[in-house]
């Protein structure tokens, strides 16, 4: 947790939307919002019921708190399809990356970057060899000057 158990009480009472400051507040400490229901109501909080209020639903299943916390553990979800079991294939289509084109204005500047690249590391190589030329020809003067 992030917030001391005060802090998300107070937040939470400072709150006009309660239902959508259970979920900032389960987000920003990183834990689902059925602790943070459960910091709320042990603080007297009065918490609104679980679920969408446009639905019938009243409350979470343990399996929508286990994909909660999974999912802020940064975790991935995979539910097992009964299709795949009774007839050997997934009845649910399987979610394909779209593929997309390049535009070619976008390979040109690409190849024109890397063309711009190899002259210059060429160029440097070249000013490298020519120093260590010029380094050799001095090298060698000092030594033929002490020799005289």
């Amino acid at each position: 947790m992030e917030m001391t158990e005060q802090e998300i009480v107070r937040r939470y009472k400072a709150a006009d939307k309660k239902r959508a400051q259970i979920t900032i507040l389960a987000e920003l400490n990183g834990c689902p919002r059925a602790t943070i229901r459960e910091i709320l109501q042990s603080h007297g909080c009065e918490v609104p019921k679980t679920g969408n209020r446009f639905t019938a639903k009243a409350k979470e299943t343990p399996q929508d708190e286990l994909k909660e916390e999974l999912q802020m553990a940064g975790g991935t979800i995979t539910i097992e399809d009964p299709g795949k079991k009774m007839f050997g294939e997934s009845l649910v289509a399987q979610r394909q990356p779209k593929k997309v084109k390049t535009p070619e204005s976008v390979l040109i500047l690409v190849e024109d970057e890397a063309l711009r690249l190899q002259r210059e590391i060429e160029e440097m190589e070249n000013v490298l060899a020519t120093k260590k030329l010029n380094r050799e020809e001095l090298v060698n003067w000092l030594n033929s000057a002490k020799g005289e």
